[in-house]
């Protein structure tokens, strides 16, 4: 990019070495051990750094779970073709309790009227509903 592109713009940009990812995780993973599952959190696009691209190959290392900041992140991973679990630490909206249930995006649930809008959409479903309470 030239200067003159750059003008009335920030000149910052990251460059996201994958190896350098999958280094990091396998450091990780060696430290906590074989018994401990690992979620890679890639809320935010991955903090700007392309969430598909960084869960994709913390998925190839074996991240057991990855986390993001909403269902609509989440369903994002899905179409990705990312399998592992996925948290909503963001819960859901109303009328996503069906979507976060049929697409296995599990949501924090915080408040009442969350649990019982999932319970209506796993029942209809004929489904058990994974959530992590917020407490």
């Amino acid at each position: 990019m030239s200067e003159f592109e750059l003008a009335g713009r920030r000149p910052t940009w990251a460059d996201v070495d994958l190896d350098a990812l999958a280094s990091n995780f396998r450091a990780v993973r060696e430290r906590v051990g074989a018994g401990v599952k690992v979620m890679g959190v890639v809320k935010a696009d991955a903090y700007g750094h392309g969430a598909r691209e960084c869960a994709l190959r913390l998925a190839d290392e074996g991240a057991e779970w990855f986390g993001v900041a909403s269902p609509e992140e989440g369903f994002a991973l899905r179409g990705a073709g990312v399998t592992q679990p996925v948290l909503s630490f963001g819960g859901f909206w109303q009328g996503q309790a069906e979507d976060c249930l049929r697409q296995s995006i599990v949501p924090v649930v915080y408040r009442l009227d969350m649990a019982e809008a999932l319970d209506a959409a796993a029942r209809a479903a004929r489904k058990v509903a994974d959530v992590h309470v917020k407490i």
